[in-house]
């Protein structure tokens, strides 16, 4: 009885799961098909100010909902120690700060901001998937190593149109800031066993060696890209994702 309760449990959670990850995926393409939609009306001089003001106020609407949804969920995880609408409320503010963001983005940068839209939120579906199957330490560095590829992508294109703009200095001074305060709060993490200010991030038997590998590793290409030049800040950040995908079949490999 005890074991077919055990089965029954670990059932429903992968069902569970499943649907969860699901419902991302279809929010994600519903986002980017209504992300296409706002792209179409915006070609058109007669309809680009209602979009560019309709955008503006669902920004601002959705980011006060995600708020609210954060807010309750903290409360409740105070109050409760976590649970099921604690969760789920977390995942709502997630998704509707994602949501002001693409839609202040797309005011604040119009046109520029749909080809980042494009590439961003299939990343951020993946990034959830990687977070429920995956274990948290390749979760986080996978944050880290994309980052850094988006911020080489940015740097071969600025360094080739405009070295010295100060976006240069500014997007290569925070990332290696970014990425030192990462390194040290791995270390503290590590010392701490997983835990810092109370808050438990990382289970037992993560690899903190090789985040701190990742962390430095991605430190020194961009270091070494913005002196080397746009050509091989490209091919920087193409090593960059075949090193993230050797770090996803190790990972791959310790789940069997």
């Amino acid at each position: 009885m005890g074991v077919e309760k055990v089965k029954s449990s670990a059932k429903k959670q992968e069902e569970e799961l499943t649907n969860r990850i699901l419902v991302v995926f279809c929010l994600g393409l519903l986002t980017l098909l209504g992300v296409m939609s706002l792209y179409r009306l915006m070609l058109s001089p007669r309809t680009y100010i209602m979009i560019h003001g309709a955008s503006f106020a669902a920004g601002v609407i959705f980011a006060v909902l995600g708020a609210a949804a954060v807010a309750a969920a903290l409360s409740k995880r105070a109050k409760s120690g976590g649970g099921f609408w604690s969760g789920r409320l977390a995942i709502s503010g997630a998704i509707c700060f994602i949501y002001s963001g693409s839609l202040l983005l797309i005011c604040y940068r119009s046109f520029a901001a749909f080809r980042i839209l494009y590439v961003a939120l299939p990343v951020m579906a993946f990034l959830y998937l990687i977070y429920n199957i995956y274990q948290r330490d390749f979760f986080w560095q996978s944050v880290v190593v994309g980052c850094s590829g988006a911020v080489l992508y940015a740097l071969s294109r600025w360094l080739h149109y405009k070295p010295w703009q100060p976006i240069v200095h500014i997007t290569y001074i925070t990332a290696l800031t970014l990425l030192a305060a990462g390194f040290l709060a791995v270390l503290a993490f590590r010392k701490g066993q997983g835990v810092l200010f109370g808050i438990k991030v990382f289970p037992p038997g993560a690899n903190y060696r090789l985040m701190l590998v990742t962390f430095a590793l991605m430190a020194a290409v961009i270091a070494a890209a913005l002196f080397a030049g746009s050509g091989i800040a490209f091919w920087a950040m193409a090593g960059v994702f075949a090193y993230l995908f050797v770090l996803a079949v190790y990972y791959t490999i310790r789940l069997m």
